[in-house]
Order: C-alpha cells, then sequence, then structure tokens
C-alpha cells in the first residue's frame, strides 16, 4: 500500500471534515468515504499556524469557556511564537549583515576587476600601438633594403661599365705602347722629334690642358722623357710610356712639354686619300677623338671601328703619324 504523504493527508482530512460537518450537502457515499478517512487516515502532525487557527475557532464559537490550562496552553504558544519571532527577526538581521558583508566583498572583487580589465585594456591598447608601430618600422626597413638593393644594382653597373672602359683604355694605352715602340725602333727621322731637330716655329709649346685629343708629344714627369698622347675627356688625360713599358696616367699641370712627335700634321679631306693611309697610322677625326689604322686595314676611332666615310663625317682627318707603307 502506498504511503499517504503529509500534505495529502492534509487535505483527505480537511475534505473529510468539511463533508463530515455538512452530510446533508452530499451523497451518502460520498459521506460514508469521509468518514472512512477520518477514521484510518491519521491528522497530519500539528503546525503552529493550526494550532493558533484552533485557538481561534475556540474563542470564535460562542457561549463557550476557556478553562485555565487552555490559557496557560495559549500562554506557552504566545510566548514561543515570540520566541520563534525574535529568532526569525536575528536570523534575518544575520543574513542581512551577511548579505551587506557579502555586498561589500563582493563591490570590492568587483572594483578589483574593474581595475584590472581596465588595465588589461590599456595593455591591450599598448601592445596594439608597439604592433602599429613595428610593423611601420618594418615598412620602412623593407623600403629601405629597397632602396639599398637598387643602389646597389647601380653601383654593380657602374662597376662594370668602369671595369669595361678601364679594359679598352688599358689596351687602348698597350696600342700606344707599341705604335711607340715602333717608332722609337724604326728610328724614323722624319716623323720622330727631337731637341735637336724640331723646327724653329715649333720650339714654343702650348699649354698642356690645350693639346688636342690624339696629339703625340715628348713630354718629362718629374725629370723623366716619356712619349705622351692626350685624351681631354678624362681627369688624368694624359697616357704616358715609360722606357721600361709601362703606362702612367697623368694631368695636365704634371705635364711639361718637350717636343711633338710630327712637325706638321698632315690633313685629309678625302676618303679615297684615307684609305691610302698605311697600316698603324696614327689619326685624329673632327671631333678630336684619336685613332688609328689597323693592321687589318680598318680605321678604328676611340675603339670603333667604322668606314671612312663615317670618320670624314665630323670634319677632316688630321695625320699625326703616318707608318711607312
Amino acid at each position: 500500500m502506498t504511503d499517504i504523504t503529509d500534505p495529502q493527508a492534509k487535505f483527505l482530512t480537511a475534505f473529510a471534515r468539511g463533508v463530515a460537518a455538512r452530510p446533508g450537502s452530499y451523497s451518502d457515499d460520498l459521506v460514508e468515504s469521509a468518514k472512512a478517512v477520518l477514521a484510518t487516515v491519521d491528522d497530519p502532525a500539528s503546525t503552529l499556524v493550526g494550532e493558533l487557527r484552533g485557538w481561534e475557532r475556540i474563542f470564535r464559537d460562542e457561549g463557550r469557556s476557556v478553562d485555565a490550562r487552555s490559557m496557560q496552553d495559549l500562554a506557552v504558544l504566545a510566548e514561543q511564537v515570540e520566541q520563534e519571532r525574535d529568532e526569525a527577526r536575528a536570523a534575518a538581521k544575520t543574513w542581512q549583515e551577511q548579505d551587506e558583508n557579502d555586498c561589500e566583498m563582493y563591490s570590492e572583487d568587483v572594483a578589483d576587476l574593474l581595475v584590472t580589465l581596465a588595465e588589461t585594456r590599456a595593455e591591450v591598447e599598448r601592445w596594439k600601438k608597439a604592433e602599429r608601430e613595428a610593423s611601420e618600422e618594418r615598412d620602412d626597413a623593407e623600403a629601405e633594403v629597397e632602396q639599398l638593393r637598387a643602389a646597389r644594382e647601380r653601383l654593380n653597373a657602374e662597376v662594370e661599365r668602369l671595369t669595361a672602359e678601364q679594359a679598352y683604355w688599358k689596351e687602348y694605352a698597350l696600342e700606344r705602347q707599341r705604335v711607340v715602340e715602333r717608332l722609337v725602333a724604326g728610328g724614323n727621322a722624319a716623323t720622330i722629334a727631337s731637341e735637336a731637330n724640331v723646327a724653329p716655329d715649333q720650339q714654343a709649346n702650348p699649354d698642356p690642358a690645350d693639346v688636342p685629343s690624339g696629339e703625340p708629344w715628348i713630354v718629362e714627369v718629374d725629370g723623366e722623357r716619356r712619349t705622351a698622347v692626350r685624351a681631354a675627356q678624362y681627369h688624368r688625360p694624359w697616357s704616358t710610356f715609360r722606357e721600361a713599358g709601362s703606362v702612367v696616367f697623368e694631368k695636365d699641370p704634371e705635364i711639361t712639354l718637350v717636343s711633338r712627335f710630327v712637325p706638321a700634321p698632315r690633313v685629309i679631306t678625302d676618303s679615297e686619300e684615307l684609305e691610302q693611309l698605311a697600316a698603324t697610322s696614327i689619326i685624329r677625326d673632327g671631333r678630336g677623338w684619336p685613332g688609328g689604322i689597323t693592321d687589318q686595314g680598318v680605321t678604328m676611332i676611340n675603339g670603333a671601328c667604322l668606314s671612312d666615310e663615317e670618320v670624314l663625317s665630323h670634319g677632316p682627318v688630321t695625320v699625326l703619324w703616318e707608318a711607312e707603307s
């Protein structure tokens, strides 16, 4: 059999009592059921509220007397009510104080959390700012690296250009040295000038800076006689050839002119005449650029092979030294 819970007992008992109090209002079956409930279902445990309501019914019943014991029980009950009320108030006060303490504690914790949150946000902003600055510095560094790379490429190109130019002029100097060696070895008195056989009108030498490009001279540098030729477009325009075979490049102020290689340069304006020049002859075109006739009979100006018509297109050609046919 299923046990009847206290709330169920309260409901059944209350219902049965109501039916029993007004049996005429209900059917006989329901009245009999109410009597059975009252006979078999135990009354629920009394509560303070229930007892007070019982006393309330006693005092409301007219003509009902209350003896001294009942009054004593009521006084004890009232005292119990006051005690429970005081305990409830004390508990409520304790709970209130605890709540206030908890609220104060929680308020401090919340305040600490808010401070921590503000500091965290500030730290995050500092990190974001640092990251932006680092990104900008990285971009600047990459741009600088790109500029340095471009500058390096320009320098490499310039080094290649200067290396090629140096190689050209080195070969040019060697070629001039070979020409000078042939001149000296040949002992051609008609073309090699010296102090003894220079014409009187050539004794007054010009300033070294005024010597046209490609014109060969006997010069003196630091007391040493050298053969030399000038290329005006360079910082050290004079290519001087020492007897030991080395080539030294000198500036105009370092040169003392002694005499020209040839007393009177020959001028050519006709391509057929230019074509008749013997190989290894030395010439200067109308721009003042040095050149000559190679061993294969090709006209070369400033390192470039040109046709006779192209050479003469810049003006008359001056023969600085003419080789023997």
